[in-house]
């Protein structure tokens, strides 16, 4: 919460979504302690329920749009509003408007929960994190590919095991859209040594022994 303008600044800025994750942790013990379960009308509370699911799903996640008609059908009742404004209240328990950053003009308002915030945010961090951990296997993977294929080529391995050699090899292969090949990276290793002689004026590295 601002302590200036009193308005609650959502921890996720809009486009951070988690629209290809299928699921989020639910804290049965919260949940079973909470004021929602102690307070809100059943009815109510199975439309709510519906609500914290569909938000996962929105942009930013863990929000709603602060729109009736958008609500009604996200919570499942279609157009049926009269059914909403029955549950509205309790559904939309400990929901209230937050400020997204980076919404564009004119966007719909957005409603946050703190406890749906929370796991939102949570959530969006550990898939992050695990498609960076993805990348860089991958990325491991790639060079390790090309260091033996350099090996493969009957390169030296003063050249190959010389610091950043295999990581421009494989841009070099990248850029060209070449496959990791003896062939391929015999012609990158090429590149690589005729820029790395400009630069330091000699060939201080020969390819081969």
């Amino acid at each position: 919460m601002d302590e200036e303008s009193e308005v609650w600044i959502y921890p996720l800025a809009a486009g951070e979504t988690l629209a290809r994750c299928d699921w989020a942790p639910l804290y049965f013990d919260r949940l079973l302690r909470s004021r929602y379960v102690a307070t809100v009308d059943p009815a109510a509370g199975f439309y709510g329920f519906i609500l914290w699911a569909a938000a996962y799903r929105q942009d930013p996640a863990g929000t709603l749009p602060d729109d009736d008609v958008e609500l009604c059908r996200l919570a499942g009742l279609g157009r049926d509003l009269d059914a909403w404004a029955e549950v509205r209240a309790g559904a939309l328990y400990g929901w209230r408007p937050t400020s997204i950053e980076g919404a564009a003009p004119g966007d719909i308002g957005r409603l946050g929960h703190p406890t749906i915030a929370e796991i939102s945010a949570d959530t969006f961090a550990r898939v992050a994190e695990a498609k960076q951990d993805a990348r860089e296997g991958g990325r491991r993977k790639a060079l390790s590919r090309v260091r033996k294929a350099l090996a493969v080529a009957g390169l030296r391995s003063g050249f190959i095991d010389a610091p950043g050699t295999v990581e421009s090899i494989a841009e070099i292969l990248k850029t060209a859209g070449d496959h990791v090949t003896p062939a391929s990276v015999r012609r990158a290793a090429e590149i690589h040594q005729t820029e790395m002689d400009r630069i330091t004026g000699e060939n201080v590295l020969p390819l081969r022994p």
